[in-house]
């Protein structure tokens, strides 16, 4: 078999949805090292759950490559044919990617770990380069059973999996996971981001540009995070400027109103929701995105808030954003709405509106613990020990048998 004979990148389209997530952006920064730093052999192992993705993935990894071969395990009958096609090529590129494993029978399969598992040293003898295997996550968890040689000899073991209910949107939970975590390791994500995009600008195929794109939301919104203004609006307007490029409207609103926000911390709110309310919210309403729609609003009663306007701000909360998370089964954005709602109910009247306060923020924290999530219980338990002069143990203790009836969770 020879290299100029196999699939080359535009037989594996990237299409909209195969763009890089920033919750994987650490595993790709890992991959791609390795890739253009190791020389041998090297077995890694890259589970996955979304062909599209998996493809886009493997298009950008062979945009940087000088060679590379796909092989599709779908053209072999058993592991003894695509042994002899790996041990017939004519030269050895700098990359294998081995897909489909799922397109053998169950007899054929097995043959195939055991077949990895007994012959690894004659493949590794004869194939001196690195070899992707793409898995779905039940053949990882084969591999590492029915063939624990090969897999200790694994390189690396890395997950690009994306949730069940991914929709169009590249960012829509890819934040939890970043906005949890401590400073520190934020500017470690800052600087790996940067050390990436500036070693592979050269890039300039769209998908590139996007997944470059999207990096660089991912560290402006770690630089707000830490409190650096102006540098997030720098990074956020590089970020513009591609998706300019790219005539992508849609991921352009998401930007302006990252910077809007950032126009609102600093104390601009007067410009801050102007831009909100005339350029980006009608835009979420012309693309009939209700979350983004009901984002955008909650970031405007934010600045009605501040700026005294309770009872426009509250009816925002309540109304606007609260039944639209609720439909959506979004628990996390409903727990911090409720905090929100929570919050200018206390400024509106602290003495009548005490138990709705409560019983808000109990039922935000519920949500929170069964989450995970610390940095928002830590909010959430400091208000309610504001509202009742340090007798929070007292009060958690008192809500608890109404709200975590269901699943009761410790209270610390």
């Amino acid at each position: 078999m020879n290299i100029d004979d196999v699939t080359k990148p535009n037989d594996i389209l990237p299409m909209n949805d195969s763009q890089l997530r920033p919750r994987h952006s650490g595993a790709w920064l890992q991959l791609v090292d390795m890739i253009e730093n190791m020389q041998g052999f090297h077995a890694v192992i890259v589970q996955y759950n979304q062909l599209i993705y998996r493809d886009g993935l493997i298009a950008q990894i062979n945009n940087k490559l000088t060679s590379f071969l796909i092989i599709d395990l779908k053209q072999f009958a058993t592991f003894t044919e695509f042994e002899q096609q790996l041990f017939e090529l004519s030269s050895v590129p700098q990359l294998i990617h081995i897909i489909n494993l799922e397109s053998f029978d169950e007899a054929n399969y097995q043959q195939f770990l055991r077949g990895i598992n007994y012959h690894r040293e004659l493949i590794a003898e004869l194939v001196s380069t690195t070899l992707i295997f793409w898995l779905l996550e039940i053949h990882v968890y084969d591999l590492s059973l029915q063939a624990p040689d090969f897999w200790a000899w694994r390189e690396l073991v890395l997950d690009f999996n994306l949730p069940n209910n991914i929709d169009n949107t590249r960012w829509h939970d890819d934040w939890k996971v970043i906005s949890n975590m401590d400073k520190q390791k934020k500017q470690q994500r800052i600087d790996e981001i940067h050390q990436y995009i500036t070693s592979n600008s050269s890039d300039t195929h769209d998908n590139a540009l996007r997944s470059h794109g999207d990096l660089l939301y991912e560290q402006a919104c770690l630089y707000t995070d830490i409190g650096n203004y102006d540098h997030a609006k720098r990074v956020f307007n590089k970020a513009l400027n591609l998706f300019k490029d790219l005539d992508d409207k849609y991921t352009q609103a998401k930007i302006q109103r990252e910077l809007a926000e950032i126009k609102y911390c600093q104390g601009e709110t007067k410009q801050a929701l102007q831009v909100l309310q005339e350029d980006i919210l009608p835009l979420f309403i012309r693309l009939d995105d209700v979350k983004e729609t009901a984002i955008t609003k909650g970031k405007i009663a934010d600045i009605l808030q501040a700026r005294g306007q309770l009872d426009k701000a509250l009816d925002i909360r309540q109304n606007e954003q609260l039944p639209v998370y609720e439909k959506l089964g979004d628990i996390q954005a409903i727990a911090i709405t409720k905090g929100q709602i929570a919050d200018i109910l206390w400024q509106q009247d602290p003495i009548h509106n005490k138990q709705k306060v409560k019983n808000y923020l109990i039922s935000a924290l519920t949500t929170f613990q069964k989450m995970n999530l610390p940095q928002e219980q830590l909010w959430i338990k400091n208000y309610l020990q504001k509202i009742e002069g340090g007798s929070l143990k007292k009060l958690l203790t008192k809500f608890q048998s109404i709200f975590l009836k269901s699943n009761p969770t410790e209270v610390k």
